[in-house]
């Protein structure tokens, strides 16, 4: 059938041409465990075999989440999606995730963190100044030690600055 003639088309056989043209657009679906368990789990019949217990699509469920987990073990700790039995760096990585978003710390930075983003010598020196003059401050630790939500990002972002790798000079 030619694009020529879509007028001659019932709705039916319009949505299935739609269908048609938007698989051939998109190509062949992704080979990503992570896209194949993200449609698996999109898919009502399969979640229904995996609540219900179904010892294939659990196995599935399972293989999927541990090759996702291998193949972006970022990805994996910043969505919870780990295996039954994580490594202790995916374990550390997604307590470290969940730590810093519980006090707000924004997913990109988390994303930052988990991949050893390097600073610059002026970042760790101009944050490393700013941590010795409010560590200096009495109000300031007063709070921080009082849990206030504020000084903990803050605190937290200095030693996240402070802990990481310096970029090499130029």
């Amino acid at each position: 059938m030619s694009d020529d003639d879509i007028s001659t088309l019932t709705p039916e056989q319009a949505s299935a041409r739609l269908a048609e043209l938007a698989a051939a657009h998109r190509g062949p679906p992704s080979t990503d465990p992570k896209d194949v368990l993200d449609r698996r789990i999109a898919d009502p019949a399969f979640g229904a075999k995996l609540k219900a217990g179904d010892t294939e699509a659990r196995a599935e469920f399972q293989r999927l989440t541990v090759a996702a987990a291998e193949a972006n073990p970022i990805e994996a700790a910043m969505t919870g999606a780990l295996p039954e039995m994580p490594d202790s760096d995916l374990l550390l990585m997604a307590n470290t995730t969940g730590m810093l978003r519980d006090i707000g710390i924004s997913d990109d930075v988390i994303r930052e963190t988990l991949t050893g983003h390097e600073v610059t010598q002026a970042e760790h020196d101009a944050t490393n100044r700013w941590l010795k003059q409010h560590e200096a401050d009495k109000e300031w630790c007063k709070k921080l030690r009082a849990g206030d939500i504020e000084a903990k990002q803050k605190f937290m972002l200095a030693s996240i600055i402070l802990s990481s790798s310096i970029k090499k000079a130029a």
